[in-house]
């Protein structure tokens, strides 16, 4: 191995540990959501949840769906939070170890994945698709809820683990 070689392993390991704190709060924030859910009494209280948000004709994408099979789509639910909080936390120690071949686009899925799902969230406590206003956060009373947070989060991490798998290929490209 070349000193050439030896610096962008060096520049891409330290590249990759900049992800790992991102990933691993917002893995860690999965796993406290999924074990909120799992210890408490989420499945039993879901479908009348979902029957209110179609009564109120709140706007989430597959609604008809999750009224028709609700305690499905609530142990899927906790499913989805709990594999992303697995997938989150060791795609982090990984990265931190510098293994990236295959943590780096599993990453990448998993933080679209979380994005999608903290705005389903976002959309299912009644706010609005795009941007908290006033009107939908009683003026930012207490806060912007955690879930506008964490799809903000996810978000912003897949287009940066995006560019940085990008920017690897293209440098590897031009050694070759």
């Amino acid at each position: 191995m070349d000193d050439a070689s030896r610096e962008r392993a060096s520049l891409d390991r330290q590249a990759l540990r900049i992800l790992v704190a991102p990933l691993l709060v917002l893995g860690l924030e999965w796993a406290v959501s999924a074990s909120n859910k799992i210890l408490g009494n989420f499945v039993g209280q879901f479908a009348g949840y979902v029957n209110a948000l179609a009564q109120y004709g709140t706007f989430l994408p597959g609604l008809r769906l999750i009224l028709r099979f609700p305690t499905a789509a609530a142990y899927g639910a906790i499913g989805i939070e709990a594999a992303m909080a697995i997938l989150l936390i060791a795609a982090s120690i990984a990265l931190w170890r510098g293994i990236e071949h295959f943590w780096v686009p599993l990453a990448e899925a998993t933080t679209l994945v979380s994005a999608i799902v903290a705005t389903m969230l976002w959309l299912m406590l009644g706010h609005q698709p795009f941007w908290p206003s006033p009107a939908s956060n009683g003026g930012f009373g207490p806060g912007i809820g955690i879930e506008f947070f964490l799809a903000m989060l996810s978000f912003a991490l897949v287009i940066s683990i995006g560019l940085l798998r990008r920017t690897f290929l293209l440098r590897r490209a031009q050694e070759m």
